[in-house]
């Protein structure tokens, strides 16, 4: 029976708390544009074919080994200043907060936000944080209430210029140096100081490998979500007002804990999706089609492999009998 440490698992299940894409509140799909003759849905797909001018803003972290885990809110909104002066707020969907680990984040990127940004360079961007929490390499759990964080404001002042063309979208990777952020006061009360650094460049999400992203759940829109690709569907994330266009052409599709062709996907039906962004479409390596009881799934994890993300929970009926689901 193959065995595996819980870092390792929780690395395949990596939580996407947000693809934030900030696409306006209150999407009607029915709805139908009097000017255009197009529901609300086919407007948001023809706008991603012809190819997104909004500013994504990721973020991300390096590997730590000093820490189990370090989980902190994100709070609404990023600041951007312009070298002009100007000052640009970047809301996330409905401005609510995002929590992350961010020890999970070692190779992939989570979305916070995407926004008209004007053209320009940026000369600094803030994030505030909240509520961290530290889980340390023997297990201890250290709550927001036993970590001093004197200064929740991360300002970063670019090490190359950051230039906003006019009329073009791009991307902007925000990454938390989780090692040379935390402290402990060995002076004082010898509680962890917690007071953020990192760093921010532009990223150039054309390569081919694009930026990864892992766990993204929502629920199917509309099939197909991308004008003139058959295999493609609309995503609205679950509990956001904003919409992700999937490229699911080379992905392999799983229904619940089988194999499954993209033929077994249809709208209203919960789904998990993990692949790579370009030029704001996310171009799926898995689809995971969800029964809409999902969360109540509980059971012993027995078997795991990494290379086709097959989980196997063993659980027991009520007459105790075990049986593999």
């Amino acid at each position: 029976m193959k065995t595996f440490n819980i870092k390792n698992i929780k690395r395949l299940f990596v939580l996407m708390t947000s693809m934030a894409w900030l696409l306006g509140c209150g999407v009607d799909f029915t709805k139908t544009n009097a000017t255009s003759g197009l529901t609300e849905a086919e407007m948001i797909a023809d706008a991603f074919q012809k190819g997104s001018q909004k500013t994504t803003f990721l973020i991300t972290d390096a590997p730590s080994d000093d820490f189990k885990s370090v989980m902190v809110d994100i709070l609404s909104p990023i600041v951007l200043t312009m070298d002009s002066g100007a000052i640009v707020n970047v809301p996330f969907p409905d401005n609510l907060p995002i929590r992350v680990d961010l020890l999970e984040l070692d190779g992939v990127s989570d979305l916070l936000a995407n926004a008209d940004i004007p053209a320009g360079i940026i000369s600094k961007v803030a994030l505030t944080l909240a509520s961290p929490e530290i889980v340390l390499l023997d297990g201890t759990v250290l709550h927001s209430g036993d970590i001093d964080l004197p200064n929740p404001v991360l300002t970063i002042t670019p090490a190359d210029a950051i230039v906003v063309p006019g009329g073009e979208g791009i991307t902007v990777q925000i990454d938390v140096d989780v090692e040379n952020s935390i402290k402990i006061d060995v002076t004082g009360t010898g509680r962890p100081i917690f007071r953020p650094v990192g760093s921010v460049v532009r990223v150039n999400e054309a390569e081919p490998e694009g930026i990864e992203v892992r766990q993204v759940k929502g629920e199917v829109v509309r099939i197909p979500g991308i004008p003139g690709n058959p295999k493609s569907f609309l995503l609205k994330h679950r509990g956001r007002r904003h919409f992700i266009p999937v490229d699911a052409d080379a992905a392999m599709i799983k229904k619940f804990n089988e194999d499954a062709t993209f033929d077994a996907l249809e709208p209203g039906q919960l789904v998990e999706v993990g692949g790579i962004i370009q030029r704001h479409v996310l171009k799926a390596r898995y689809v995971f089609i969800l029964p809409r009881d999902h969360r109540a799934l509980h059971g012993i994890i027995h078997d795991l492999t990494a290379t086709s993300f097959d989980l196997v929970l063993l659980k027991k009926h009520p007459e105790g009998a075990a049986d593999l689901d």
